[in-house]
C-alpha cells in the first residue's frame, strides 16, 4: 500500500466483491461474509487501511460512527489478529454497511469500474 503521492488502488475482482457486497441485501451480506473465503476478508482488510491511510474529509456523521467503531477498525488492521477474529469484527451489525457506503470507497472502486456503484 502506498503513502502520500497516488492513491492506492483495488484490483478489479476486489471492486467485483465490494459490488456485490454493497448491492446484496443485510442478510445476504452476512451469509456472504459467514461463509466467504480469506480473499473477501482480506478485501475488506484492505478497504479499512485504505480509509485509514487517506486524507480525505468525512461528514461529521460518518466521522463518529468510525470513530464509535475504532476498536474494532483497530482489530482489524492488527497484524497480531487472527483472520477468523477479523472476520467476525467485520459480522457485527452496521460496520460494514458504514464502510462500503463512505466516499473514499466509492471512489477507488468507481474508478475501475466507470461508475458501477452509482445508483
Amino acid at each position: 500500500m502506498q503513502r502520500g503521492g497516488s492513491a492506492p488502488r483495488l484490483s478489479n475482482s476486489q471492486v467485483k466483491l465490494l459490488a456485490t457486497l454493497e448491492k446484496s441485501s443485510n442478510s445476504a451480506r452476512k451469509d456472504m461474509l459467514k461463509n466467504g473465503d480469506e480473499k473477501l476478508v482480506k478485501t475488506l482488510i484492505e478497504c479499512v487501511k485504505i480509509l485509514i491511510n487517506s486524507r480525505n474529509k468525512l461528514s461529521d456523521a460518518q466521522f463518529s460512527a468510525l470513530r464509535r467503531r475504532s476498536e474494532d477498525i483497530q482489530r482489524i488492521i492488527s497484524p497480531t489478529v487472527s483472520l477468523a477474529k477479523k472476520k467476525t469484527v467485520l459480522q457485527k451489525g452496521g460496520f460494514l454497511p458504514l464502510l462500503l457506503g463512505l466516499p473514499i470507497i466509492k471512489t477507488l472502486a468507481g474508478s475501475i469500474l466507470g461508475g458501477l456503484f452509482k445508483k
